[in-house]
């Protein structure tokens, strides 16, 4: 008798829906993996698009960078998964030869969304309000530092358009104009930028940053076309300074000269081995000790 009222309850119960016009939301016995399996062919298609867009380009400069950026940014109107892009475009910058332009790293602030970042309350400020488009945008000004690459006044504008005034990647950008001038002419050295690719005269201005030190210095250049029966074209940078070369006149030619190295100097993001030509150092005079006590003592002048 219990058993049939229970029974009969349950089945008042789900009369309900349907006359109170009730709609329940139906459970299904589907796993989570295969509702995801539905979409996987689309995602996948989007994301080897996202990384096969930079890898599959036949010429790699600055005018195909800024085209692939203008391709993802016609592609959607939300621009959806635009952090993967940006970090997908900073890491083939070195490929493409861009890494020092700021105008490329402007072109990648742009494609992110404006105003959905900015926070609107102070919890939202100081807890990084969107924090994975926030480290994004703090990576590619880590990128920008790493590589010199100043910023402008233009770029903090863009920034305060994405994040607002109070965003931490405008933070970053402050710190960065803060401290950038001034390391960017702190050395006495000033080397151009960016620095020549060919070697010689990169030699010539290692060779110049190491002779600084003494302004009666001599620097030459030897050729080997100079030489007769030479095998090998080639050239050798030479820096002495007066008194070197008035101690190598006086050495004496039994004794011979040692050629150390290679030792390594930087002229910006390039390294030269050089060479140093040393002889042996000549023996300390011989000091005969006596055994009288009082010679030890010194007398006073």
């Amino acid at each position: 008798m219990l058993l049939t009222r229970h029974l009969r309850l349950s089945a008042s119960i789900l009369q309900l829906p349907t006359r109170f016009g009730i709609t329940f939301r139906q459970c299904t016995t589907k796993p989570k993996d295969e509702s995801t399996d539905a979409s996987d062919p689309d995602g996948k298609k989007s994301l080897i698009l996202r990384t096969n867009l930079f890898e599959s380009a036949a010429k790699k400069d600055k005018q195909t960078y800024i085209e692939m950026v203008k391709i993802f940014e016609k592609r959607s109107v939300h621009r959806r998964n635009h952090v993967e892009f940006i970090y997908a475009a900073l890491r083939h910058m070195e490929e493409f030869g861009v890494s020092k332009d700021i105008a490329v790293y402007k072109a990648l602030i742009d494609v992110m969304p404006k105003g959905k970042f900015i926070p609107t309350n102070i919890f939202q400020a100081e807890f990084m309000h969107y924090p994975r488009q926030q480290q994004c945008i703090i990576d590619l000004l880590e990128q920008m530092e790493d590589n010199g690459v100043m910023p402008d006044y233009e770029m903090e504008a863009m920034l305060i358009n994405v994040f607002g005034k109070k965003g931490h990647p405008v933070r970053k950008y402050w710190r960065m104009m803060y401290w950038m001038p001034k390391f960017k002419n702190l050395s006495p050295w000033l080397l151009p930028n960016p620095v020549p690719d060919d070697a010689l005269e990169l030699a010539r201005l290692a060779v110049e940053r190491m002779c600084s030190i003494d302004p009666k210095s001599r620097i030459d250049v030897f050729d080997t076309k100079d030489v007769e029966n030479a095998i090998d074209h080639t050239w050798v940078v030479s820096g002495q300074s007066a008194e070197q070369s008035e101690l190598l006149e006086v050495h004496d030619r039994q004794e011979p000269v040692y050629i150390e190295g290679p030792f390594v100097i930087w002229l910006r993001n390039r390294c030269i081995n050089y060479y140093v030509l040393k002889s042996a150092p000549k023996p300390l005079p011989v000091v005969e000790e006596t055994d009288d006590p009082d010679g030890k003592f010194r007398t006073p002048e």
